[in-house]
């Protein structure tokens, strides 16, 4: 096994590393420092001329290897964790090194390194991992439960239903609901997207909220705190309209804890973000035990392992838009919703111009990087929870806009084109010289006489209309 001889150089000049030996060809001891005698097998102390495969038996049967350091057809080697009994009945542990000794002819330096702390560092470090290990197969055992209620089902309400329910059920609360964050860093806008209530308590599923108290009093809280808790929120010094708010919901008690999950399907990055908050009500002050505290935020990591699986199953790993799985499920819930409320849903699909053309020319690695900034500019086009941009496929992209008639939907649909254009990614083989898009729109009120396959064929067709009036525009169905 190799061993830098930089490395080996910085132990032989260090205190702790000047036990050594040299050794001839014929692997007699030429050279010997003090302090090598408690490492050797010799009952007798060391000397010039002795055979090192006598002193350190463990090097028989290495005499080849050893010869290619002699001969420089290796760097080093290295004998690691020896064991020897001192007279006192005590352990001596210890590493041997072997390197060309470079201050003379054809001889072999020989290091002795005092290894009984490195040895205590390996012992508690293999303790360490076989009790991460442990853990990590009771989590994995979970993770497979979890798994195949993901897939069972296809959706992540199911599994979050699941598992806050067995919540309220074991705290014995009257609310626990998910609030999911969409813009935690300006005013901690977001939405309940499950519950589940004790008889007689009033639901607050679909509710958006728009607070900047929370931002402005709990923001750091949550940032700091893995558990935030309110006993009684008359005794808090809550802002009284949120104190009343509260009331208005029958809460007079809460535990909060907050949703990191990591950012999986960046490139490079391991940064975590705060997804949503894990929510628990109840009707009357109380206290919150340790334990129940505890028990929480257990559930809590099966809830962020849940939502973890889900995003990599529907987000797009290149743009980090939903894929094509997300935006059908999400049209389809829009369409079931928007036709019993009679409100419109409309669909923008757009595909980049000449990008094989592009590809072909600055190659795929420019072509993703090119695809990550435009999905970036549909990403900040949404303004709504349920506005929805997707990667339709290759490098077509589609905008769900519910509650949305043709105009509406026209006017956000143009602005952006106007601000890839603005990008000014260069592209010599487009007639613009730079890179644009064409855009199709198409809104609908769902009715039984229609099918989403309407609405989509009906925005393709306009997107169609685009390219063949020239690309970079929009056309309206």
């Amino acid at each position: 096994m190799g061993f830098p001889v930089n490395t080996m150089i910085k132990k032989l000049i260090h205190p702790q590393y000047r036990d050594h030996l040299k050794v001839g060809q014929n692997w007699l001891i030429r050279d010997i420092s003090q302090g090598v005698d408690r490492f050797s097998n010799s009952p007798n102390a060391l000397k010039s001329g002795q055979d090192i495969r006598d002193v350190f038996p463990e090097i028989r049967g290495l005499e080849s290897i050893l010869s290619d350091v002699f001969h420089g057809k290796r760097i080093s080697y290295e004998i690691k964790h020896l064991c020897r009994h001192s007279s006192q009945q005590s352990l001596h542990y210890f590493n041997l090194y072997f390197l060309l000794d470079q201050n003379s002819d054809h001889q072999l330096l020989v290091l002795v390194e005092e290894a009984r702390e490195s040895l205590h560092t390996l012992q508690k470090m293999t303790q360490i991992t076989k009790e991460t290990l442990l853990s990590v197969q009771e989590k994995e055992k979970f993770l497979g439960i979890i798994t195949q209620q993901i897939w069972r089902s296809l959706k992540l309400e199911d599994v979050l239903k699941l598992n806050i329910t067995q919540i309220r059920q074991k705290l014995d609360c009257c609310r626990v609901l998910i609030y999911q964050v969409h813009n935690f860093q300006k005013n901690w806008y977001g939405r309940i997207i499950t519950e589940t209530v004790a008889p007689g308590c009033k639901e607050l599923l679909d509710q958006e909220f728009n607070n900047p108290t929370l931002h402005q009093n709990w923001g750091q809280l949550y940032r700091d705190q893995e558990v935030f808790q309110i006993e009684d929120i008359n005794h808090y010094g809550l802002e009284e309209s949120w104190r009343k708010t509260l009331q208005d919901n029958q809460i007079d008690s809460q535990l909060v804890i907050p949703i990191w999950i990591s950012d999986a399907e960046a490139e490079t990055s391991f940064e975590i973000h705060l997804w949503g908050l894990l929510i628990i009500h109840h009707h009357t002050p109380r206290y919150w035990y340790k334990k129940e505290i505890q028990m929480v935020k257990n559930l809590s990591e099966y809830l962020t392992i849940s939502i973890q699986l889900e995003r990599l199953a529907i987000i797009d790993y290149l743009t980090h838009l939903p894929n094509r799985r997300a935006f059908n499920s999400q049209l389809q819930q829009e369409w079931e919703r928007l036709a019993r409320e009679k409100q419109p849903l409309a669909l923008i699909l757009c595909d980049v111009d000449y990008f094989s053309r592009f590809n072909k020319t600055y190659g795929h690695l420019s072509g993703d990087h090119c695809l990550r900034q435009i999905a970036s500019i549909l990403a900040k086009s949404i303004k709504r929870s349920a506005d929805t941009a997707a990667r339709y496929g290759g490098e077509e992209f589609a905008i769900i806009l519910p509650n949305t008639e043709i105009e509406g939907a026209y006017q956000v649909a143009e602005k952006v084109r106007q601000e890839i254009n603005a990008l000014k990614i260069p592209h010599q083989e487009s007639p613009k010289q730079y890179v644009t898009i064409s855009l199709g729109v198409a809104s609908y009120i769902p009715n039984t006489s229609l099918t989403i396959e309407t609405l989509i064929q009906a925005a393709d067709n306009a997107l169609l209309a685009a390219k063949q009036a020239g690309r970079d525009c929009t056309i309206k169905h």
